[in-house]
C-alpha cells in the first residue's frame, strides 16, 4: 500500500456514456448548457471504471468517504438500486418496513453497507448526523485481515458489520457483548423493493 492521498475515483469526473448520449438526443438549451459547463476545453478520455479490488490502493481510502458517483446527470436518473441487487450481489444490510420506521424514523427500504457501520461498546452516547442502534452480538466470523460481526438489534432483524484491519477500535467484540452500532447519514441507499 502506498502512504500518500493521491488517486482515487473521486478525483476524475466519471460520465455515464447512456446519460450523455440522452443528453444529446435531447438536444435542448439546458443539454447545450451541460456540455459547456462539463466538457468546454477539458480533455476526455473514454474507458471504464476499474473494479475496486483493481485499483492502486493509497491511504486516501482511510480519509475520504466511501465512493458514491458524485458528477451531475444530464437526461437520465441515476439507476435504481433493488433490495435484490443490495441482499444478493452486494451483501448489503436491507433496513425496511417496521425496522426502517424504528432505526431510521422514517418509511422505506434503505441498504447500508456493513464496513460503512461503526460499531463500539453501549455508551448511549450519540454523534450528530448519524444513525444509530444498540443491539447484542450474537456472531463474529474472522476472515483472515478483517472480521464480520452479526448484531440482533431486536424484533428479529440482524445487521452485518464488516471490521478491517488490526487496529485497537478494529477488535471484534464478543459474542453476548452489548454494543452500539452508528453510520452516516450519507452512507443509507434508498432501494426499490423487490416483488
Amino acid at each position: 500500500m502506498t502512504v500518500n492521498f493521491e488517486g482515487g475515483a473521486q478525483d476524475i469526473p466519471t460520465y455515464s456514456l447512456a446519460d450523455l448520449r440522452a443528453c444529446v438526443e435531447r438536444g435542448d438549451e439546458s443539454s447545450k448548457e451541460f456540455f459547456r459547463r462539463n466538457f468546454n476545453g477539458k480533455v476526455v478520455i473514454l474507458g471504464e471504471v476499474q473494479l475496486t479490488e483493481d485499483r492502486k490502493v493509497t491511504s486516501k481510502r482511510f480519509a475520504a468517504a466511501p465512493e458514491r458517483p458524485t458528477v451531475e446527470r444530464c437526461a437520465l436518473p441515476p439507476p435504481a438500486a433493488t433490495e435484490f441487487v443490495a441482499r444478493f450481489v452486494g451483501s448489503a444490510n436491507v433496513i425496511k418496513g417496521v425496522l426502517a420506521d424504528r432505526l431510521l424514523r422514517r418509511p422505506g427500504c434503505f441498504a447500508v453497507r456493513a464496513e460503512d457501520i461503526e460499531i463500539r461498546p453501549a455508551s448511549g452516547a450519540g454523534h450528530a448526523g448519524t444513525c444509530r442502534c444498540t443491539g447484542t452480538v450474537i456472531d463474529v466470523q474472522f476472515r483472515g485481515s478483517a472480521s464480520r460481526v452479526r448484531v440482533n438489534v431486536g424484533d428479529g432483524a440482524v445487521l452485518h458489520v464488516e471490521l478491517t484491519g488490526g487496529s485497537a477500535e478494529r477488535i471484534a467484540p464478543a459474542i453476548g457483548a452489548p454494543v452500539e452500532l452508528s453510520w452516516p447519514e450519507r452512507a443509507l441507499v434508498p432501494l426499490r423493493e423487490s416483488a
